[in-house]
């Protein structure tokens, strides 16, 4: 697998990482709590959520507040929609 090969260039890499993954399995990379690809050899991972004002936890039994995220929020290209969230 050339994406596991540290003296390829990276964008080669990349490229053929992503050519390797399913739409599935690209979208499981979208979380915090990322499942494991063992077919790849990607181990699991928590890579946490950056809350731009919020806090977040993986433990169940701590509760939290989470606020709009600003990249979520400029994402909509909706300018009177962030105006109503701010």
């Amino acid at each position: 697998m050339l994406f596991t090969d540290p003296t390829k260039p990276i964008e080669e890499r990349i490229n053929s990482l992503i050519k390797e993954l399913t739409v599935d399995e690209k979208i499981g990379l979208l979380t915090g709590h990322q499942a494991p690809i063992e077919r790849l050899g990607i181990k699991e991972r928590f890579i946490g959520t950056e809350f731009a004002r919020g806090w977040s936890s993986h433990e169940e039994t701590q509760f939290c507040t989470v606020f709009p995220q600003t990249i979520g929020m400029s994402s909509t290209f909706d300018k009177e929609l962030i105006n109503k969230a701010e």
